[in-house]
């Protein structure tokens, strides 16, 4: 292999299993994957054996993501800003960042739904569908990572002050009429201290897994928990 040979992880581009090995490579993650380095198991099945957990969502979520993305890019263009937002505009920025970390030669890439530009600064946007907004103990660990790497990023290009991230949280009013062509949501907009100095940590975790073998599974993720309990069901069932 030649050194600085970049091996992408994470963004769709499937990598063999042994083309992620050795100190000199260069790794490329995507923003969306970082929050996984809090389970290494999780974390490198699906970054080299492209076998990421289970998705319990349906194609509703995604598909309200989209109609919110025409709308915020009409509103970019257009100079406004919703009214559940601060004031400030939502400014056009480029569909993806990269930035390269020297010290860990790590590439990291990621795509935020908004920008806000205020006096003060920046603000991350990000579109969340849910029941209701999660909270803060399930925000930090599900999207603390992946701010903190957008922070990063806008830092990097020029964006700066970053002030933090607004979640904005779309859930359905109950008890009302959706069968009209304006599906009614409560609208909740929750703001996440972000800290783009984080990130050197999270790409320093990112080489020493990704580097390494398979980690074992961990006892403080549930998903490995399940997956642990799957192979005693089967063990049992094949011993009877």
């Amino acid at each position: 292999m030649i050194a600085g040979e970049i091996y992408s992880v994470g963004d769709g581009c499937p990598v063999p299993h042994k083309s992620i090995r050795g100190d000199h490579k260069m790794f490329r993650i995507s923003a969306s994957n970082m929050n996984l380095i809090e389970c290494p198991r999780c974390f490198w099945n699906t970054l080299v054996l492209r076998a990421p957990r289970p998705s319990m969502f349906s194609g509703l979520p995604g598909a309200i993501h989209r109609a919110l993305d025409g709308y915020r890019s009409r509103l970019a263009l257009e100079g406004g800003h919703p009214p559940w937002m601060p004031e400030g505009v939502l400014v056009q920025i480029p569909r993806r960042l990269r930035a390269l970390d020297p010290l860990t030669n790590v590439e990291v890439v990621g795509e935020l739904d908004a920008l806000l530009k205020t006096p003060q600064g920046y603000w991350i946007v990000d579109f969340k569908t849910a029941s209701t907004p999660h909270d803060e103990v399930v925000r930090k660990r599900y999207y603390q990572h992946q701010m903190d790497t957008y922070h990063y990023l806008l830092e990097q290009h020029g964006y700066a002050p970053v002030l933090g991230a607004l979640l904005i949280y779309f859930s359905p009013r109950m008890g009302e009429d959706h069968s009209r062509a304006v599906f009614p949501f409560n609208v909740t907009c929750i703001r996440l201290q972000t800290s783009a100095e984080r990130v050197h940590t999270y790409l320093t975790k990112v080489r020493e897994i990704l580097g390494g073998t398979r980690p074992p599974l961990s006892i403080d993720c549930q998903y490995c928990n399940y997956i642990k309990q799957i192979g005693e069901i089967k063990e049992y069932f094949s011993s009877i």
